[in-house]
């Protein structure tokens, strides 16, 4: 009886982290975090991990939109787009399932990881061109743009961007040292101005005294003068 079974089909088991695929004449289905009995006549399966992939996405010499080059490191978090919110609801995303299917079905993680790596790095610079050295400096914008570029691009392909963070943004030039002191260079302009302001009082004070002093000799000799004379 346990060989009939056995050329009948078997069970195959599928954890949380990974999604199965199960294809016959009525069509696919997608299984996850269960057990299912697959026919060995006119059924077959496969799976997707669903595990979390990390890349490093590094862009070299992008150019801002004043032709400035920028060099940019990121790190980016994204997985298969496989759970689909629907009010209050989580259910299998199927439409995310066959995509991430039809592009990655039997590869790693590692190996979905090299085949977007250079989608991401393209998306990473063409972004960084819209925006201003500036702009580039204050990143919320541009973390923004690019994430969601990113996750534009990801979800055609069946995946979905969880996280994208900017760890470090320089250029050739050293203009975003510039845009990086604003602060010392506001005090030391308020200091400037204020010395300034300090020594223009001085003068005005020094003026001052030197009329008041130039008034009491005038009135002094002045009476001096008319004391001589009534002598």
């Amino acid at each position: 009886l346990n060989s009939q079974i056995g050329k009948m089909g078997s069970w195959h088991s599928f954890p949380i982290t990974q999604a199965g695929i199960v294809s016959n004449r009525k069509g696919t289905k997608f299984v996850n975090g269960r057990t299912v009995w697959i026919c060995c006549i006119g059924e077959s399966v496969s799976s997707l991990d669903l595990d979390l992939i990390t890349l490093n996405i590094n862009t070299y010499s992008a150019r801002s939109n004043h032709g400035l080059l920028i060099n940019v490191e990121a790190i980016v978090q994204l997985k298969v787009d496989f759970f689909a919110e629907i009010g209050e609801k989580t259910i299998l995303n199927e439409r995310g399932l066959l995509l991430a299917s039809q592009h990655f079905l039997g590869h790693s993680n590692q190996q979905i990881g090299e085949k977007v790596k250079l989608t991401l790095e393209s998306v990473q610079a063409n972004t960084l061109s819209l925006f201003s050295l500036l702009e580039i400096y204050q990143k919320k914008e541009v973390l923004t743009a690019i994430h969601d570029s990113m996750n534009r691009e990801m979800k055609i392909l069946g995946l979905k961007l969880v996280s994208y963070s900017i760890i470090d943004i320089n250029d050739d030039g050293g203009f975003l040292m510039i845009f990086g002191k604003p602060g010392i260079s506001k005090v030391k302009k308020e200091a400037a101005q204020g010395k300034s302001r300090n020594e223009s009082m001085l003068k005005i004070s020094k003026s001052k005294i030197d009329v008041i002093i130039f008034r009491f000799g005038k009135q002094k000799s002045s009476t001096v003068r008319a004391h001589t004379k009534l002598h």
